[in-house]
């Protein structure tokens, strides 16, 4: 692991802004973690340290996906380091917290590196990024580049507290798995222009307040007339992303936020700071269920400004009885402290069900969980966190999550019978479905694929009956087809949705609702999930009844029969504005409701039963300026139709089976030298060795 630092150095990490993937071949000996970082033996006289990462999600505005991390080389006697990517952490004694134009000067051999490097950067107002070509025509194995860094910040915000990440300016298609090339980095300066203005200090009281007044978590924004975040004081609530804890947050462009500057911090109600005086915009939100704040306060030199605001509701979902939920979090929670600080954050996105999944590939366990079952629970009012599970999880198979779970399953030495798994969580009462479900469709499946929505492993698991969920909402989008495929088949599985969160959005940036009749609990919740009393959403709320019976229900009638269904949808209007409801059976779209943009839409639609079938509605909306939908979806109502039980669309059925028969077989087919999976510094050496024997254990499932 990367040596610990003071919580004053440490910076978050984040930010899907660029996605840079890569395969390239490096060293595994010192990569350690869930993010395969490696401590590099170099520093400089204006550089205190250099941190390889193999995976990054980076607060400096880059994604880094890779097999390892860089190494230490000998190029004509000088040290160099060659990687993918390399973060800089500036030492702090030179440069911390500054708002000035900095020069960088890298030294870079031209024969073996790639011939673009890319440069993002802590940067005032948000992440910064340039680009500078490495011309391999000159003389001589080295070329200085020197990059002037406008504007920047170097307040400790990227990877294990450093302020730039170094990597191939190369960019590729999500999802392609052809290697960036490595760059060979010898030497690294920083010279500052010292052009810092100096500033009087003030003090900030801030209070944020529920309903009735009392102290309520929420997530704040804190910018100057420049959209500078001071550094969060310690009143900001800790926070562990990956293996780092720190105070702020890098929000990525799929979530809604009333400010460019996307960097956030959570509080606990109350937050003092001492600030550099000027006048700010204080941008505070609660979820997607309270209106955001937007207000200016003027901080003066050595003045304390007091300020209170209330957290008002747009729409009460647990008045209506219906509680929201994360299925996908990863969090170490090992300590009392953790579980308190991560509270603490849900509760400022006012989410009521929060699953920590402990993470396993077929070498090890990442994010480890320390309290399991009902006694391991920890709750403040309605909020909770769940233990549960993202294992076994594979390129092959796809991601699985077990939620509920009175302690952690692991067969490593069968990784890929998934089977055996599911039947052990049922026995636990837990339940089980599949990550990453919203990916790609049906007719662009294949096996060990980068962004695999699992859909190889489902069609097993649905055959055999241990299905209960599939997360089909993430990102900011919701993927239907190997969802309705399913249900086409006459499977009858609930959707769900999860940030995985630290890698993709904060917890409840996509949320499942819940019914629960009786009012709230952990115990309902799970038991609502199951039933299939659901809808995923970013935003708009739904709701949908047939013939009277709600979401998730099954409605018994006769051929002939009237069918009455009535959809309505509302959105906050600080999240944007709906534009079309549409009401779909078997997949398809039978009715539909359009604006241009409106709070509220509402669809009725009726038809005589003729087929058992099932039925769900969809709502899209838009914010201008914001480029990811907004979106939700329900769970389906059933309708049996003349005791007819499968509820399938009968025409389909042999199209989808042939589809699903060609995945298993191509699984069968897969080469044990091709196969690349998450953590490949850890999977690979393993799956080299015994990948041939688990598919071939798992052969009679597949």
């Amino acid at each position: 692991m990367i040596p610990a630092r003071s919580s004053r150095r440490r910076g978050p990490r984040s930010g899907l802004l660029i996605t840079l993937l890569v395969v390239a071949s490096t060293a595994w000996g010192h990569d350690s973690g869930v993010g395969g970082s490696h401590l590099m033996d170099w520093h400089g006289p204006t550089v205190s340290r250099v941190v390889s990462p193999a995976f990054s999600w980076n607060n400096l505005g880059a994604t880094v996906l890779g097999v390892g991390a860089g190494a230490m080389v000998s190029v004509e006697g000088r040290a160099c380091m060659r990687a993918v990517a390399l973060g800089v952490d500036v030492r702090d004694s030179y440069a911390f917290d500054i708002s000035e134009p900095v020069d960088l000067t890298l030294v870079v051999d031209r024969l073996t590196s790639a011939p673009g490097v890319a440069v993002m950067y802590d940067r005032v107002g948000g992440p910064g990024r340039i680009e500078r070509v490495v011309d391999a025509s000159g003389s001589g194995r080295f070329v200085a580049l020197t990059i002037p860094l406008p504007a920047s910040r170097f307040a400790n915000r990227g990877d294990h507290g450093t302020d730039l990440l170094l990597a191939s300016a190369a960019s590729r298609p999500s999802g392609n798995m052809q290697p960036l090339e490595e760059i060979t980095v010898c030497d690294i300066r920083i010279e500052r222009s010292f052009a810092t203005p100096a500033h009087e200090h003030g003090w900030l009281d801030l209070v944020l307040e529920d309903e009735d007044g009392s102290p309520t978590p929420a997530r704040v924004g804190l910018y100057d007339a420049t959209g500078r975040m001071p550094v969060p004081s310690d009143g900001a609530v800790p926070i562990r992303k990956f293996d780092d804890l720190t105070r702020t947050y890098l929000l990525p462009a799929t979530v809604v936020w009333p400010h460019d500057n996307r960097f956030v911090f959570w509080i606990d109600g109350r937050y003092r700071a001492r600030v550099p005086a000027g006048d700010y915009r204080v941008v505070a939100t609660k979820g997607l269920e309270y209106r955001m704040i937007g207000e200016r306060v003027a901080i003066r030199p050595g003045a304390t400004t007091r300020k209170s605001y209330r957290m008002k509701r747009d729409v009460d979902m647990p008045a209506r009885r219906w509680f929201s939920g994360d299925v996908h979090i990863h969090s170490s929670r090992e300590s009392a402290r953790d579980g308190a600080w991560l509270l603490q954050q849900i509760g400022g996105e006012d989410l009521h069900v929060a699953n920590l999944l402990q993470m396993g590939n077929v070498a090890r366990t990442y994010f480890p969980l320390r309290f399991w079952g009902k006694s391991g629970r920890y709750a403040k009012g309605t909020h909770a966190l769940v233990s549960g599970q993202e294992d076994p999880r594979t390129m092959t198979l796809g991601h699985t999550i077990h939620l509920n779970l009175e302690r952690p399953v692991r067969f490593p030495g069968s990784y890929l019978d998934y089977r055996r798994v599911f039947e052990a969580v049922a026995v636990q009462g837990g339940l089980s479905g599949f990550a990453h479900a919203s990916g790609r469709p049906l007719e662009d499946s294949g096996p060990a694929g980068w962004a695999s929505g699992g859909e190889e492993g489902m069609a097993v698991l649905a055959a055999t009956g241990g299905l209960d969920f599939a997360e089909v909402m993430q990102g900011g989008e919701i993927g239907t087809g190997f969802w309705f495929a399913l249900l086409n088949l006459g499977y009858r599985l609930a959707p769900a949705a999860g940030t995985d969160y630290p890698y993709i959005e904060p917890p409840g940036a996509v949320r499942s609702y819940v019914e629960a009749p009786a009012g709230f609990s952990v115990d309902a919740w799970f038991s609502g999930l199951e039933k299939g009393r659901t809808f995923v959403t970013n935003g708009p709320m739904l709701g949908m009844t047939l013939n009277g019976q709600g979401i998730g229900s099954e409605v018994r009638v006769a051929a002939g029969d009237p069918l009455e269904l009535r959809i309505s949808a509302e959105l906050n209007p600080d999240i944007g504005a709906l534009t079309q409801l549409e009401l779909l059976r078997h997949g398809e779209i039978i009715a539909d409701q359009t604006s241009t943009g409106v709070r509220e839409l509402d669809l009725q639609f009726s038809e005589a039963a003729h087929e058992s079938a099932w039925y769900v509605a969809r709502v899209r909306g838009h914010r201008p300026g914001h480029a990811a939908s907004i979106a939700a979806i329900t769970a389906p109502v059933y309708v049996v139709v003349d005791g007819q039980e499968r509820v399938w669309k009968r025409r389909e059925v042999p199209a989808i089976a042939g589809r699903l028969i060609s995945l298993l077989e191509a699984v069968k087919q897969q080469d044990p030298q091709q196969v690349f999976d998450s953590e490949p510094w850890d999977t690979l050496p393993v799956w080299t060795e015994v990948f041939e024997d688990h598919l071939s254990g798992a052969g009679e499932q597949i």
